[in-house]
């Protein structure tokens, strides 16, 4: 889906819901509501995909606008530090995001899903507390970081990174380090993996979606086919060792998770290679 901004992702799931029937509807990685782009919306039997499309490599291009830090660190709520803006140059802003090239340790946004003794940190912010001594620090991967058009006192990032990153925090952070303040003031991520945003489907359009198959939604996994024999051990949930009725595309690595198909192109499973190249049932279908 192309989400568009002042919708939450959870209310393009309730639209999936209607427009399929069916409450067994999921999303894989949310977008903030004033952000838009691409949201991977998975159905009945395919949201047990959701935990397989969660880690994917993501794109996002973003706008920033220096001078202030928000509660939110975007555009969506009040401004709670301001700072001078007009000695930061493009050269700095530049400069600067060399210091997250790569990855780094990355403190959360304050309104985030994220909990702390089952509470989310959003849910707490909105209630009046103060969460920034508990905000979780995790290391995040950058795999690019551009600076885009440099614009005096707003300027635009694209980048690419891995599972748990906020671009809402890298925007504060580079504000931090050109010594100002910043926060976003429109996001959006344009590809997840192999998913790309120019090839999605308008919440407008729902009810009328390009279905995209399951067993192709996962084809950044290496592939397996299985046999009659083996699929039936597959489904039962037994260990299968690659041979004569389980073939595999690809030498298989220990620890590697790999898409099992029936000789119809049909998902059987989604299978970890364990005890060289024996398949280990992770989620059946």
């Amino acid at each position: 889906m192309d989400k568009p901004a002042g919708i939450t992702s959870t209310g393009v799931v309730s639209a999936a819901r209607r427009a399929f029937g069916t409450r067994r509807v999921g999303h894989a990685g949310t977008l903030d509501p004033d952000a838009s782009g691409l949201l991977l919306v998975c159905v009945g039997e395919a949201t047990k995909l959701v935990r397989f499309l969660v880690t994917e490599q993501k794109d996002y291009v973003c706008c920033a606008k220096l001078g202030t830090e928000t509660v939110s660190d975007d555009a969506a709520s009040e401004v709670i530090r301001t700072a001078s803006w007009e000695h930061v140059t493009q050269a700095q802003v530049d400069a600067s995001l060399s210091q997250f090239r790569g990855g780094y340790d990355q403190t959360a946004p304050r309104v985030s899903a994220l909990k702390k003794d089952g509470k989310r940190f959003y849910a707490r912010v909105r209630a009046g507390e103060n969460v920034d001594h508990e905000l979780p620090v995790r290391h995040v991967l950058i795999h690019s970081l551009e600076l885009d058009d440099y614009m005096g006192q707003e300027f635009t990032l694209s980048m690419s990174a891995g599972k748990g990153f906020y671009v809402r925090s890298l925007v504060r952070d580079v504000g931090r380090q050109v010594d100002s303040a910043a926060h976003v003031l429109w996001l959006r991520r344009t590809r997840v993996g192999q998913f790309d945003v120019k090839n999605a489907t308008s919440l407008e359009d729902l009810a009328d979606a390009h279905v995209i198959n399951p067993a192709d939604a996962l084809a950044h996994l290496p592939l397996a086919e299985a046999g009659e024999i083996a699929a039936r051990r597959i489904l039962y949930g037994q260990k299968v060792p690659v041979g004569d009725d389980l073939t595999a595309q690809k030498k298989l690595l220990n620890g590697e998770q790999v898409r099992v198909l029936n000789q119809d192109g049909e998902l059987l499973a989604v299978c970890e290679c364990i005890d060289n190249e024996v398949l280990k049932v992770i989620r059946a279908f």
